[in-house]
């Protein structure tokens, strides 16, 4: 691989860091809050549960959007590249209500444009990589049988 391609996957790696993170570590602490508490469970479950599915859509959208923009989607085939395509679009949607419906403008501790960060970076690293020539195939490797 090359060194350009390296950069591009890293520094979409970085921007999108630190939303998928966020996420990832809210609906665990969500999962784990409505299997152990039963007054979390009892108050606020649908609530729960919704951002739970929320914060996983989201995740699976930016997983998605790293394997369409590195190519590794269409390695393995059009109907990966479909789900692939259908999971980022699902993604971004659950960045779009989670930024704007749950997260309140009076209670932001975080940026506004958090979640949406990792699809813009992914994007960058697609035009970007989308200018690089892929990289060559791999020489064969042939096996020593003379012992």
């Amino acid at each position: 691989m090359s060194a350009y391609r390296r950069i591009a996957i890293g520094l979409a790696g970085l921007v999108a860091a630190p939303g998928v993170l966020l996420a990832t570590a809210a609906c665990l602490y969500i999962a784990y809050s409505i299997a152990t508490d039963g007054l979390y469970r009892s108050w606020f479950l649908s609530h729960g549960l919704m951002l739970c599915a929320l914060y996983a859509a989201f995740v699976a959208g930016v997983v998605s959007a790293a394997l369409l923009a590195t190519g590794n989607a269409q390695k393995r085939g059009e109907a990966a590249k479909r789900v692939a395509i259908v999971l980022s679009i699902a993604g971004l949607l659950a960045a779009c209500v989670i930024e704007f419906e749950f997260w309140d403008e009076a209670e932001r501790v975080l940026p506004f444009g958090l979640l949406f960060g990792p699809f813009l970076g992914w994007a960058v690293a697609w035009l970007w990589l989308r200018k690089l020539p892929p990289p060559p195939p791999a020489p064969p490797q042939w096996e020593d049988t003379r012992f």
